[in-house]
């Protein structure tokens, strides 16, 4: 799916009818669309299965973060519903990343349908260093990006959400199947909205992205089904 696939659509929008007509629209080139926590609040499991029925895979990005034992009873509820990728937040740490893992794997067949994608959010694009230091963070952003990525990776997980301004430095210091997940992308360069770090299209998947979750860039056009057409073609030249 990834080689044919690369493009996450995110249904950054607040209902079931607004959420079906861009899944409708899109579907004859994405295979997997975003749902976050406005719409998954809203609509709850409902909008999983509306998007399954469709033909297409979910993306469930919750950010699960929490201690151990409430995360991992929360993410083998959720995996029953056959998602097919979901975010847990590194920060939440070695242990609650190991305990959703070691969860999982305990499952069997028949519970669980099949594993989703364990997925390690690193440092939100929405941060810079400045921001970072705000927190509280010593090491700059690559640094700590990367000990999250790899915490992550040793934790058994499938692989990362990281900005575009990290593939090349996460790409070079993991394991060679680790999957790198990349919002903020950009069909061309523009003003960066509310996330600090992006990156357009084309660089991204040449610095070494296995997924690209576009958003308004894709869902707010006038006609989203070109756009992802324009983004497609840009795909091809490469």
């Amino acid at each position: 799916m990834r080689k044919e696939f690369p493009i996450i659509v995110a249904l950054d929008v607040f209902t079931r009818k607004e959420a079906e007509k861009l899944v409708s629209g899109l579907i004859e080139h994405v295979r997997v669309f975003k749902i976050g926590h406005q719409l998954f609040l809203k609509e709850g499991m409902d909008i999983i299965h509306m998007i399954q029925d469709k033909g297409a895979e979910v993306f469930l990005d919750l950010k699960f973060h929490d201690i151990p034992s409430v995360i991992s009873s929360a993410v083998e509820v959720v995996s029953k519903e056959k998602i097919y990728m979901l975010t847990l937040h590194s920060l939440g740490g070695r242990a609650m990343l190991e305990q959703v893992v070691e969860r999982i794997a305990a499952l069997s067949e028949e519970e669980l349908g099949r594993k989703p994608l364990l997925l390690g959010v690193t440092i939100l694009t929405s941060l810079d260093e400045e921001k970072l230091k705000e927190m509280g963070f010593s090491l700059p952003m690559n640094e700590q990006v990367l000990k999250l990525a790899q915490i992550s990776e040793e934790s058994g997980l499938d692989g990362i959400v990281c900005s575009g301004e990290e593939i090349n430095l996460i790409r070079n210091n993991t394991k060679k199947d680790f999957i790198i997940v990349t919002p903020g992308v950009r069909l061309e360069r523009l003003a960066s909205d509310d996330q600090e770090r992006t990156i357009i299209v084309e660089d991204a998947i040449k610095n070494g992205a296995d997924y690209l979750v576009m958003g308004r860039s894709i869902t707010k056009s006038e006609d989203p089904k070109k756009k992802m057409e324009l983004v497609l073609e840009k795909l091809n030249k490469l």
